[in-house]
């Protein structure tokens, strides 16, 4: 298959605490007109990055390739040149596939709630309600690890109530008993949309992730939004787009990437961005 993916990040200053009055902050008092007040502690966004990316599969012999087509990156980000900082953001934000026994996670495994050959001895299953999600009735089955400090998630499985019992969306969380590195909050929220030949796919994939950089007071709250267009199934993939690549090989190629101003994402993005 080929798709398309439009993927945008946000870094956001967590726990901000300033007395605006003072001289040093006076000239940066224009920032509080930005402070987001909706989470648990205040915090300010620095830098955002966007992303359009072609991406391809092909099952047998397995192989992946993501072309990324169209960047943009403002905000702080662009004067951060740590080589390790955009390493473990690329590892926290990086694709994982509930379908998989286990799930790679900042260099650390977890065991996927769907995993066929330990799952059922590893979590606790709830089944919690019947809800509709868009516009499908969905079993509201929870799950947590029998052991709170094994490295597994927390969270909820929305199966189609039907003979197909199709995960239509899950939402995962890390436990706090958990040691991630540098990270203290993590989760992940995934829906899937059925196309037209009946095959369901990946839709929209939201991830919020909490990490200290200086202390345990402070630190910084990052979103990931990605979401998923253009599914084609039916057109061969050229072969130059997997040359030189063995089975298995996972490539991502940001060589041709094309950097657009503001004004061409205002067309480009499937939604536009918040205030």
């Amino acid at each position: 298959y080929k798709a398309e993916s439009y993927s945008r990040m946000s870094f956001a200053l967590d726990n901000i605490k300033v007395n605006w009055d003072k001289p040093f902050w006076k000239p940066f008092s224009f920032v509080q007109k930005y402070i987001d007040t909706t989470d648990v502690y205040p915090n300010v966004t620095v830098s955002i990055r966007e992303h359009i990316t072609d991406e391809y599969y092909q099952n047998k012999p397995r192989k992946e390739k993501k072309i990324l087509q169209k960047k943009r990156i403002f905000g702080v980000e662009t004067f951060i040149g740590s080589t390790s900082f955009q390493e473990n953001i690329n590892s926290l934000f990086k694709d994982i596939d509930i379908n998989h026994n286990s799930m790679n996670l900042l260099y650390n495994r977890f065991v996927s709630p769907l995993s066929s050959s330990v799952a059922v001895s590893f979590y606790q299953y709830y089944i919690m309600d019947t809800i509709m999600v868009d516009g499908y009735q969905c079993i509201d089955l929870a799950f947590v690890p029998v052991n709170s400090e094994s490295y597994g998630f927390t969270g909820h499985l929305y199966i189609v109530n039907d003979s197909t019992y199709r995960v239509k969306k899950y939402a995962i969380n890390i436990p706090p008993e958990i040691n991630l590195n540098f990270a203290s909050n993590y989760s992940i929220e995934h829906n899937y949309v059925q196309l037209e030949n009946g095959l369901w796919a990946p839709d929209r994939t939201t991830t919020y992730a909490k990490f200290y950089i200086f202390n345990k007071k402070k630190g910084m709250v990052a979103r990931q939004t990605k979401i998923y267009t253009n599914w084609d199934m039916e057109t061969p993939i050229p072969p130059n787009i997997f040359s030189n690549m063995t089975a298995d090989d996972v490539e991502t190629n940001d060589s041709m990437a094309v950097h657009y101003g503001a004004a061409a994402w205002d067309t480009l993005r499937p939604e536009p961005l918040t205030k």
